[in-house]
C-alpha cells in the first residue's frame, strides 16, 4: 500500500541523537506511524528509521511492533531545499499494516 510520510530527524544534542546517530551510526531520518504516552517518560512518536534505500522491515511484525518510541520534543520535521517539508512515499506490504496504523499514519502525515 502506497503511503506518504512527513520526514523527521532527531535534534542534534538530544539523548537519542547521541545514542542512535553518533554511536549507532543510524541514518538521521524517520517516519512517524503513531503516538504513545509512555508513562513516567514522555509523550512519544512511534518512529521507524528510513533512508534513501527505503525501510528495513522485519517479517512477522507489523509496523507498530517495529517502531521506536522517541519523545516528540526530540524530533523535528526535516526541511527540503525548497521552503517546505521533506516527504517520502513508501509502498508498504499490507501484512505490516492494520486499519489503526493506516488511520494514524494518514492523520499524522496529512
Amino acid at each position: 500500500m502506497n503511503l506518504e510520510f512527513k520526514t523527521y530527524q532527531l535534534k542534534e544534542g538530544t539523548r537519542n541523537y547521541n545514542q542512535l546517530i553518533e554511536k549507532g551510526k543510524l541514518h538521521n531520518e524517520f517516519i512517524i506511524i503513531g503516538e504513545e504516552m509512555v508513562e513516567g517518560y514522555a509523550d512519544c512518536y512511534k518512529a521507524i528509521p528510513s533512508s534513501d534505500d527505503g525501510l528495513k522491515l522485519i517479517s512477522a511484525l507489523n509496523l507498530d511492533e517495529q517502531s521506536m518510541k522517541i519523545p516528540k520534543d526530540e524530533l523535528e520535521l526535516k526541511k527540503d531545499d525548497l521552503p517546505g517539508i521533506e516527504t517520502s512515499e513508501f509502498n508498504i506490504p499490507k501484512e505490516y499494516l492494520t486499519v489503526d496504523i493506516i488511520e494514524d499514519i494518514q492523520r499524522l502525515n496529512s
